[in-house]
């Protein structure tokens, strides 16, 4: 397939991604193999949005994504659901990194060469969040968000609310362990503020770990972070990573 002649028919900026699949399910190199003229255009035109130089670095077609835009595992993380396990990704985010919002659409592609899957990544730009593309999120994502923002907007008792609403995060999500942490590097504190464990865990709570010395702990994760809003870690790789980036809060992480 003409990867540069396919993603031609997209009208908004548009790549087509290669992912290396491994038999054991987890991925290898993931690869920029073409994009359509308004894609490849914004490799020059990056530096009106206020990014790095990083970014205006010309155009090599199969080239690791990482020599264009900086390394993230949530983006690695999309890639492997698209083009591996075949779903279809809309989301809508602001990395820290820029200082506009980026609407991304993502598609599986066939047919696959080999051990290497394809997926289309389209995306477009905006200086200010939009409403209208935040609420075409799945509806029961969009009913849990509204149905948050009625329970702290009307709250009495602050504190009881947002016990509610972690409680209720970690019931949607089916977590062990939800828990908004609170800190204060100028003053080097740190305190949970909110938590909830699923009752059949063998996990402790966050209070367990608080002490003087955690605030040292805390001040890694933006590190970490990359510049992103979150860590999504939900196979072995993901573990080395961490064990790798961080290996203070992948310790107590990975074996409680």
């Amino acid at each position: 397939m003409d990867f540069f002649q396919f993603s031609d028919h997209f009208k908004p900026m548009t790549c087509i991604l290669s992912v290396e699949s491994f038999p054991d399910g987890t991925y290898g190199n993931i690869r920029i193999v073409a994009g359509n003229k308004p894609y490849l255009h914004g490799f020059n035109a990056y530096d009106a949005m206020d990014a790095s130089d990083k970014f205006k670095t010309p155009f090599i077609p199969n080239s690791p994504y990482e020599r264009y835009i900086p390394k993230d595992p949530n983006f690695e993380d999309f890639c492997y659901r698209c083009a591996i396990l075949g779903e279809t990704i809309h989301t809508y985010i602001h990395p820290e990194t820029f200082n506009f919002w980026i609407n991304i659409t993502m598609l599986p592609l066939g047919p696959d060469n080999g051990n290497i899957r394809y997926c289309s990544y389209s995306q477009e730009f905006t200086k200010h969040a939009d409403a209208t593309i935040m609420s075409s999120l799945a509806p029961e994502i969009s009913a849990a968000v509204l149905k948050t923002c009625i329970k702290l907007r009307g709250a009495v008792d602050f504190q009881a609310a947002v016990d509610e609403v972690i409680q209720d995060i970690r019931d949607m999500t089916d977590a062990h362990h939800c828990c908004i942490f609170l800190t204060d590097f100028a003053q080097r504190k740190c305190s949970v503020l909110s938590e909830a464990l699923r009752k059949d865990t063998s996990l402790l709570s966050m209070k367990a770990y608080v002490n003087d010395d955690f605030i040292d702990i805390a001040a890694t994760w933006n590190d970490t972070l990359g510049g992103s809003t979150n860590i999504l870690i939900n196979d072995e790789r993901g573990w080395e990573d961490l064990r790798k980036n961080n290996p203070i809060w992948f310790q107590p992480q990975r074996h409680e």
